[in-house]
């Protein structure tokens, strides 16, 4: 059972800049599309509540950033309690992405819960949106 979890959120991102009018050449972007990821984003939350009777709570974040005009990386952490054992994850993507047609990229992550002596959890996996 899964009742009372609360959050919030809080998101930064870097105003928008004209900056000078000659765009450079870019080979991975011969249609000068937007890019894959404008800036470095960051967005953080916190939940709490209960599971089946044992208390959850912990906070989220996400920092995504730039690495061409078409690729991006981003790294996601969660770190928290469920029932006095603590809970972490950490993960990573990097991506190719064009804003009008679609993402593709890889993913992986781990997970650790302070149980039972801990348990691991890993994953790597691609990923993909068609827009």
């Amino acid at each position: 059972m899964l009742s009372g979890i609360v959050g919030c959120a809080f998101l930064a991102a870097a105003p928008a800049s004209a900056g000078n009018d000659q765009v450079a050449k870019d080979p991975w972007n011969a249609a000068n599309t937007p890019p894959a990821v404008d800036a470095l984003n960051e967005k953080f939350d916190a939940f709490g509540g209960s599971i089946g009777n044992q208390t959850i709570y912990g906070i989220n974040g996400s920092v995504t950033t730039p690495l061409s005009s078409r690729l991006g990386a981003q790294i996601d952490g969660t770190f928290g309690s469920l029932g006095d054992n603590g809970i972490a994850e950490v993960a990573g993507h990097l991506f190719w992405r064009d804003p009008t047609r679609a993402l593709f990229g890889l993913y992986a992550s781990e997970s650790y819960w302070d149980r039972v002596g801990g348990v691991n959890v890993g994953h790597v996996a691609a990923e993909g949106a068609a827009y």
